[in-house]
């Protein structure tokens, strides 16, 4: 696995690694040859946690000092491993650090209809796991999560040809104050598109962003979800809280695919994906 560090004018960081770049050897960590990356976040000290996926026998959390080396004082020289039920297929699609430093990371199995969030702490030891059904629907392709100042977190999946937002309790039991009873589906029925690992973010006043990629209409493209704090749907945003995004043409196989977005301070989003 190889990392890259960019200064601000987008030339690489030559006191990163070499010249900018670090390679990991994931066969000889965790025994995987050929990890996904699934996150990348900044912590204390510039160093930097790294989620990897699709490794089996096992996923991984590395964690980089500031000059690339491994950070020999996080879990076991620098990485925490988790092993993977092969029966099950356990595979992380998203993560976020908590306020206190340790990282949640969200997931689901293919043999199962559920999903998991798993707690690492700040120095690297494995911590408790919530695994919860997907809500009724079949097909569950990703999930995010998003840590809240107050210990609680909200996560978003796609499943089956729905969205849906939960918010959880520190402890992992269902903070049953947001939506209907902890849980709220978007209520609209669309296809989602195969792999579809949706992305969530949470704005200062607790109200919750999830993008995905979908077909509306028959048209390819993606969608944004906002809803409020306490979990309703959020008719401030493009008055049902769903905002669509066609492809110009739609085509054959033109296609968005949406991977990540970040929030502005003006409160504006910025959403990265490609089209072709």
């Amino acid at each position: 696995m190889s990392v890259r560090q960019f200064n601000a004018d987008g030339t690489s960081d030559l006191s990163f690694g070499t010249a900018g770049v670090v390679t990991i050897d994931t066969e000889a960590t965790i025994g995987s040859s050929s990890p996904n990356a699934v996150e990348a976040f900044e912590t204390f000290g510039g160093k930097t946690l790294y989620v990897t996926a699709n490794a089996i026998p096992n996923w991984a959390v590395f964690r980089l000092n500031s000059d690339g080396t491994l950070d020999q004082t996080f879990g076991s020289n620098g990485f925490v491993t988790i092993p993977i039920n092969v029966a099950q297929y356990w595979t992380p699609t998203g993560a976020d650090l908590a306020p206190d430093g340790s990282l949640l990371v969200a997931g689901f199995n293919y043999a199962d209809d559920e999903f998991f969030v798993q707690s690492i702490s700040a120095d690297g030891q494995i911590g408790a796991i919530n695994v919860f059904p997907s809500v009724g629907l079949a097909m569950r392709y990703g999930i995010d999560v998003a840590a809240q100042a107050d210990g609680r977190y909200v996560t978003a999946e796609t499943a089956g040809s729905q969205l849906a937002f939960r918010r959880f309790h520190a402890d992992g039991s269902v903070d049953v104050s947001f939506g209907n009873a902890g849980v709220t589906v978007v209520p609209r029925t669309f296809p989602f598109s195969f792999d579809s690992y949706p992305r969530l973010l949470l704005r200062d006043g607790g109200q919750a962003v999830a993008i995905a990629d979908d077909y509306v209409l028959n048209k390819n493209g993606f969608s944004v979800f906002q809803v409020t704090a306490d979990g309703q749907m959020d008719t401030g945003f493009s008055a049902d809280g769903i905002a669509d995004f066609q492809h110009p043409t739609s085509v054959g196989s033109d296609d968005f695919h949406v991977y990540d977005m970040e929030l502005m301070p003006s409160g504006d989003l910025v959403i990265a994906g490609d089209a072709y």
